[in-house]
């Protein structure tokens, strides 16, 4: 199944400086959170999450673009997976003071194999370390329902099971690096990894473009080669 875009492939980004400024922002602020993690500290990084995320809100498909192009979470997909991505629309982290939880939102159009629109994933920042306190249950839709673990996927060899990325998303394992990633890594330089996407699509483009010329064919993806080193 293919998703149907809310826009073009490649977005111009017209404040493109002012994302990127931001996005410095929101690292320098995180250097200080890693010698003092108050409230405090925490708040005023969401505060520029927020903005950040006003700035990217417009461009069309950004986080599935992003989360698509992440290799620490891109190996974690299999074919059944993807086809589920094609629903996902939007990611949005917030910061509940009083309890000092980090909210992780993964959001969703209407499909026809869960009846989730939003599956949330909360972490307690006590003693300054990330840990899984909640998740929401993913309500499947009837006939869809992925199967049950067997002893072959416990086993020391286990073939690759239908779903990797969405067991993941409704684990509860309190030691979650996956999503300690997304929030300390992924979602903080998102834009960046975005615009490296772009990039990456510009340059398929062109090849092909130019391939089409020379009757050649090229098969190479435009996230192939993104890795985040932040």
């Amino acid at each position: 199944m293919s998703r149907v875009s809310a826009g073009s492939a490649i977005s111009i980004v017209e404040n493109n400086d002012e994302i990127i400024a931001m996005e410095k922002r929101i690292q320098d602020q995180m250097r200080k959170i890693r010698v003092e993690h108050s409230r405090k500290n925490w708040k005023k990084l969401f505060l520029l999450f927020a903005e950040r995320d006003e700035m990217v809100m417009s461009i069309p498909d950004f986080w599935y673009t992003v989360i698509q192009c992440e290799e620490r979470i891109l190996k974690h997909f299999t074919e059944q997976d993807f086809e589920l991505l094609n629903f996902f629309d939007d990611l949005e982290l917030s910061y509940l003071q009083d309890e000092h939880i980090i909210k992780v939102d993964f959001k969703f159009r209407s499909n026809t194999h869960f009846h989730n629109h939003i599956i949330t994933r909360k972490y307690s920042l006590s003693y300054g370390k990330l840990r899984l306190s909640s998740v929401t249950p993913i309500s499947w839709k009837k006939g869809h329902e992925p199967p049950k673990k067997s002893s072959e996927r416990e086993s020391l060899c286990p073939t690759k099971p239908p779903l990797m990325f969405f067991d993941w998303l409704a684990s509860l394992e309190p030691v979650d690096k996956m999503g300690i990633w997304v929030i300390l890594k992924m979602y903080p330089n998102a834009y960046k990894m975005f615009a490296r996407a772009q990039d990456s699509a510009l340059h398929t483009a062109s090849i092909l473009s130019e391939a089409s010329m020379n009757d050649t064919s090229h098969s190479k993806l435009p996230c192939e080669t993104i890795t985040e080193q932040a």
